[in-house]
């Protein structure tokens, strides 16, 4: 089999394009798809780092190391996932002590390792660097397809143009698949209707900002596969390939639910869902005070009150993750005496 190989790149760092390229192989192992992840972001090594916190045994050697080192082989710099056994990680390496001025490395040990492993694996995903260099254009002419990840606003829009044009000018234009939207709060149809007609590349989709999904990341695991966020990277990476990848079989957004996405953590969106349950209680007894069964003036006062104070807790997302966290590990606590 001939490897599809895929670089995925944005016009600007932090647009969230390394955590996409690890739920893209995520998503492709649940299709027995074996894939292979390349860190070639030598200035960074973000991938790197994330999945060296819980997801690979070994950060250390990778491939700068093999760009010095003759003795080491594309094996020895080979790490498998550790509860994946369809995903292999190749990382940067030793970057701290990379030579600006052998600028043809990275790209002879990409080169390198491609021409070895492209018939071992469906796909090969190379997390680029943020924005464009001598590097990540000699990349680019390495792959197959490139995907853009775009924030939904000016400056990264603006970047991704400047890419773009410049990825344009190298004759390298044709490889652009599309582009997805990240960090998505409302309503992407004017980003992507623009961005479809500058990139270059078609509208794969838009990910909603997830609040669980950046958890997850910044402790070094993958978001929990029946989330927004990877359900709608799965929407986007079936999209661009049809005829390879089954479409989700979970719930994905329209353009109009964007808006309503909740910022808020599961223990505060709990503690928001009790504080509203009360509110409502306490508002009935009011009404029913009014209409049928006048309260005394002390109930009628102490009801008047606590609804007062329910309404200033509303404002504290620290009272509602507190909240919520007590009403969980309660209900865990029961579950467990239920159980024994």
């Amino acid at each position: 089999m001939n490897s599809n190989i895929i670089a995925v790149m944005s016009g600007k760092g932090g647009s969230g394009k390394t955590s996409i390229c690890v739920t893209i192989a995520k998503i492709l192992a649940l299709q027995n798809k074996k894939v292979l992840l390349i860190d070639s972001d030598s200035g960074t090594g973000g991938m790197t780092y994330y999945l060296g916190l819980n997801i690979v045994q070994n950060k250390k050697v990778g491939l700068l190391d093999l760009a010095k080192d003759e003795s080491l082989t594309i094996k020895d710099i080979t790490q498998k996932f550790l509860r994946d056994e369809n995903i292999n990680f190749i990382g940067i390496g030793n970057h701290r002590q990379y030579s600006r001025n052998n600028k043809k490395a990275l790209t002879l040990s990409i080169k390198r390792i491609l021409e070895k492993v492209e018939n071992s694996y469906d796909y090969i995903i190379m997390d680029c660097r943020g924005g464009l260099d001598d590097e990540t254009v000699e990349i680019t002419k390495l792959v197959n397809d490139i995907v853009f990840i775009v924030e939904p606003d000016t400056t990264s829009f603006q970047a991704t143009q400047y890419l773009s044009d410049t990825l344009s000018d190298y004759k390298i234009a044709h490889k652009i698949k599309g582009f997805i939207i990240n960090k998505v709060f409302d309503d992407p149809v004017a980003v992507a209707r623009n961005g479809a007609g500058v990139f270059g590349g078609m509208y794969l989709d838009a990910i909603p900002f997830d609040i669980e999904a950046m958890r997850s990341f910044l402790i070094g695991c993958i978001a929990n596969e029946k989330s927004l966020y990877f359900s709608h990277v799965w929407k986007a990476i079936s999209k661009a390939y049809p005829n390879e990848i089954k479409e989700t079989p979970y719930k994905t957004l329209n353009s109009k639910e964007y808006n309503k996405i909740t910022t808020l953590n599961p223990n505060a969106q709990l503690g928001n869902l009790i504080i509203g349950f009360i509110s409502m209680i306490l508002i009935s007894l009011l009404l029913y005070s009014e209409y049928f069964a006048p309260l005394e003036i002390l109930s009628y006062k102490i009801i008047l009150y606590s609804l007062f104070v329910i309404v200033l807790l509303n404002v504290s997302n620290f009272f509602k993750d507190n909240l919520g966290y007590v009403i969980k590990r309660i209900f865990q606590l029961l579950a467990e005496i239920t159980k024994n």
